[in-house]
């Protein structure tokens, strides 16, 4: 019968017959064995699996157990020139999101943050007049409430142009504030507890924004590290957010809902557990006790080389 009906065919369909049988052989070889069941086709990327959730945040070094739920998106940075013209500082925009904490959710509202600590070269404008004209720097010319000139040099020789400013009391770093928002219409302020806590993480899952504490020697100036001595602004790695030193280099003021105020994130001289975010110090009259006036200054801290301050911003609209 087959070769009655090759006889009857021709020689073309045999010719067309047999190329079609070498095309499919060939084709099967090229894609090899079919795939087990529930495998991806050879020759296909993996698909990727999907990521388990993350485990909820454990205390870290006697840290509070936090975890960031959400964070809304951000404002748009901006920089502000200080009266003189001869300093800028960058203020970096901080969204607003739900903290959870251990007395539960917390709303934060966006705010603006310096991009780092106050610098002596910013907190020289304020106290020694340099906003203004040179016959005008004697005297209470402008009515304005400044820190006295330092009668020491309060750098400690660390660093001055660049360097935090330190031995920052309270009253001091507001009066800054007071300046720079009677100075430009807008409402500076010191960061609360809270806002220097989320801040800090920026979304990390542990109290280091840097993430694993092994990473803190890239992100922090800190005992280990610092020589017992602060270090310019911004040399270390920022946090995902674009802050740096809000762990070690100056501890900063932040302000509690009750009015008062701490100092957090740790500094130079302590170890690195104590730079954790939510990490806080009460301010201790220790803090000035070889101040030989009489009253002491409620500007300097005589024996606190370690606190500095760092500026907030509200969104325009909330001033």
């Amino acid at each position: 019968m087959t070769n009655e009906l090759a006889r009857r065919a021709g020689p073309a369909a045999l010719l067309l017959a047999l190329l079609a049988c070498t095309w499919s052989c060939s084709s099967l070889q090229r894609r090899g064995p079919a795939a087990p069941a529930g495998d991806a086709p050879a020759g296909t990327a993996p698909q990727p699996s999907q990521p388990e959730p993350a485990p909820a945040p454990q205390p870290d070094g006697g840290a509070k157990t936090e975890a960031v739920v959400q964070a809304r998106a951000p404002l748009e940075p901006f920089s502000v020139t200080l009266p003189g013209g001869l300093v800028e500082i960058e203020m970096l925009p901080v969204p607003g999101g739900t903290y959870l904490t251990a007395q539960g959710a917390r709303e934060i509202e966006p705010f603006f943050l310096a991009r780092t600590e106050t610098t002596w070269d910013a907190f020289d404008v304020l106290v020694f007049r340099l906003d203004l004209p040179q016959e005008e720097r004697q005297g209470d010319v402008d009515g304005l409430t400044r820190p006295t000139k330092p009668y020491i040099s309060v750098d400690r020789g660390f660093g001055h142009a660049g360097y935090p400013a330190l031995s920052m009391s309270l009253q001091g770093a507001q009066a800054f504030c007071d300046w720079l928002s009677e100075e430009t219409g807008r409402r500076f302020r010191l960061p609360t507890v809270l806002e220097h806590d989320w801040a800090s993480r920026a979304m990390s899952q542990t109290p280091y924004g840097c993430g694993p504490i092994e990473a803190l020697p890239e992100h922090a100036w800190f005992r280990d590290n610092s020589q017992r001595k602060t270090h310019p602004v911004g040399e270390k790695r920022p946090n995902p957010w674009g802050f740096h030193d809000l762990h070690g280099n100056v501890a900063e003021w932040a302000l509690t809902p009750d009015g008062g105020a701490l100092v957090m994130g740790g500094a130079f001289s302590d170890p690195d557990t104590k730079l954790a975010a939510g990490s806080a110090r009460e301010p201790s009259a220790a803090w000035n006790a070889s101040d030989p006036q009489v009253p002491k200054s409620v500007w300097w801290l005589a024996d606190a080389n370690f606190v500095g301050f760092r500026i907030a911003c509200d969104p325009q609209g909330d001033n």
